[in-house]
């Protein structure tokens, strides 16, 4: 085991956190809110309209418009064939009224055989193209999309409107020459239409195809604001911070909360209050130190995987301090998960002021149906 993973296991506590009350989709008679269907991933990206509509992107580029919970009718976004979607996308609904969604071209990404833990036999010719587009009647028809990435991302989850109106999108690039991740944070001022590259967040001892700054998810702070939560497999999920609606960033600094190397996902409620789900770094009542497995392909340095469980953390000072942990979600076999399967990708949306409503994207098939779940802000305690 290498100093660094010493370091990180030895700063690290054994957690057991507390069940907080969920209620998955076909319990207590909630079918949860349907848009994953049988015939889509439990994927995508969804968002409340705020006058009893709701928005939604579902796996392979389709878009729904509903106001039934239980029936999404959804289209292509483009009938075309031009452009494919995979399921991770990012939507959201501007003050104006504009739908703004971010994507990666499925028919630009380039193959990747297997993860790499370094630069030797990383392939040179990765590639993908992000884009971003808009739409003004409710999702029937969109614009051309705007390409505002030709550089390898995997994946892109999380768009935000800032408190000035501005919107920001999170977005991962692969850079082959070192071998490492960079989280990248585009900004638009014009509602979606143009984006420039405001912020390149770089873990410069980071080694491999899954290691650096990856897969960021925005939540508006007070003011003027914007807090991004980074996956890393430095033990620990880091943040960065704007003071000015995202123009500007500072350098990123652990949150101190032990983590696997997960994305986490943030939400500001209504009430102003932010939740954060996340995969702990071991199983819960488990030593950090006796991990079984401590190492992933994806990383140079060892890195914990596990996604056995989902953690929930609140703040209600702007992500100054977090509360400790409540278990949200448990894989039936968790110890089973310790090497990359399990639950995961969390989404997460507050329907009605105090009630939160979430999906999981991997390992949806072992939480209730369609992955899907709820609970209540008053059980935050």
């Amino acid at each position: 085991m290498s100093l660094l993973c010493t370091v990180v296991l030895g700063s690290l506590i054994r957690e057991d956190p507390q069940q907080l009350p969920v209620v998955l989709a076909g319990q207590d008679g909630w079918n949860g809110f349907g848009y994953a269907q049988a015939t889509h991933r439990a994927g995508g990206a969804i968002v409340a309209a705020g006058d009893g509509h709701w928005a939604g992107l579902l796996d392979r580029g389709r878009f729904a418009w509903t106001n039934d919970l239980k029936i999404w009718p959804n289209t292509f976004m483009f009938p075309s064939g031009d452009y494919t979607v995979p399921g991770d996308m990012a939507l959201v609904l501007t003050k104006k009224g504009r739908l703004v969604a971010g994507f990666v071209d499925g028919k630009s990404l380039g193959a990747h055989k297997s993860w790499v833990s370094d630069a030797e036999g990383m392939p040179k010719d990765l590639a993908s193209k992000t884009y971003t587009s808009t739409s003004d009647d409710k999702g029937k028809t969109w614009s051309k999309p705007h390409m505002i990435q030709n550089q390898y991302c995997g994946a892109i989850r999380s768009m935000v409107q800032a408190n000035d109106g501005s919107l920001l999108v999170a977005t991962t690039g692969l850079i082959p020459s070192v071998s490492r991740c960079m989280q990248y944070i585009y900004r638009s001022t014009d509602e979606g239409s143009g984006w420039k590259l405001v912020a390149t967040l770089d873990d410069q001892e980071a080694r491999g195809d899954h290691d650096g700054f990856v897969e960021g998810s925005l939540t508006p702070l007070k003011g003027d604001g914007v807090l991004i939560v980074l996956r890393t497999c430095r033990g620990t999920l880091y943040q960065s911070k704007s003071a000015n609606n995202g123009s500007t960033w500072s350098a990123p600094t652990t949150t101190g909360i032990a983590a696997s190397s997960s994305p986490g996902t943030v939400l500001r409620l209504r009430s102003g209050r932010l939740v954060l789900a996340y995969n702990p770094i071991c199983p819960s009542g488990t030593d950090p130190g006796t991990i079984r497995k401590f190492t992933y392909p994806g990383s140079k340095r060892p890195s914990s995987w596990y996604r056995g469980e989902i953690y929930l953390r609140w703040s209600d000072d702007d992500a100054k301090t977090w509360s400790e942990p409540r278990l949200l979600l448990k894989h039936p076999q968790p110890d089973r998960t310790v090497g990359g399967s399990g639950i995961g990708y969390v989404q997460l949306v507050e329907p009605q002021p105090g009630l939160v409503w979430g999906n999981v994207f991997q390992g949806g098939e072992f939480v209730g149906a369609n992955g899907q779940f709820k609970f209540l802000e008053a059980d935050l305690k």
